[in-house]
């Protein structure tokens, strides 16, 4: 028998990856932390609902300086 992981019910657009693009960008540079550090911090917060560019990327970072994440 094999597994199967189903299809997310809602795919990515263009608009969603560019939102989510951008906000890695601006936090790996305003940050000491990679893009490849940072990006699981802001999937997860955007999977979560925050949708504004400018504000995933100052929670992402906020939470990429934070102690438990260094």
């Amino acid at each position: 028998m094999t597994y199967h992981i189903p299809f997310p019910a809602r795919a990515m657009t263009m608009g969603d990856i560019s939102v989510l693009r951008h906000a890695v960008i601006v936090v790996a540079e305003s940050s000491e932390r990679s893009a490849e550090s940072v990006a699981p911090i802001v999937y997860d917060l955007y999977c979560h609902g925050l949708k504004d560019p400018e504000k995933l990327a100052e929670a992402a970072s906020m939470l990429a300086s934070s102690r438990p994440f260094n």
